[in-house]
């Protein structure tokens, strides 16, 4: 956050990518399925205003993150059983959901393609 040494945590994606940095992975361990459930938070945009001076608003929402790591050749078949394991789980708790393709402006500089399950 600006003007203080305080951090939002924006997503566990970055957390659970960051458990195999400096790492060597082996071929024939691959993928990696990983989960996480986690407390999301971002500063609110055009929250400034002379009626909120000196607040620091928040956005807050709970996120499972769901990443695989894989062989690059099978990353899109591995998104593919990904997506369909998480919605397989919503219809069968009668979840109402919607699943959105995000564009590519949305995705980070490392990804390909990316969907979001909305909840």
């Amino acid at each position: 956050m600006e003007e203080s040494n305080l951090y939002l945590l924006p997503t566990a994606e970055v957390s659970l990518v960051n458990l195999y940095q400096n790492k060597i992975l082996v071929e024939k361990d691959l993928p990696f399925n990983l989960c996480s459930y986690s407390p999301c938070f971002r500063a609110e945009r055009m929250a400034a205003g002379q009626e909120n001076k000196g607040l620091i608003r928040l956005h807050q929402f709970h996120k499972v993150e769901l990443v695989k790591i894989t062989k690059p050749e099978n990353s899109y078949q591995e998104l593919e059983k990904l997506v369909n394991d998480a919605r397989n789980i919503l219809h069968l708790l009668k979840i109402p959901h919607r699943v959105i393709e995000l564009c590519y402006k949305e995705l980070g500089f490392t990804a390909a393609k990316t969907f979001d399950i909305e909840v």
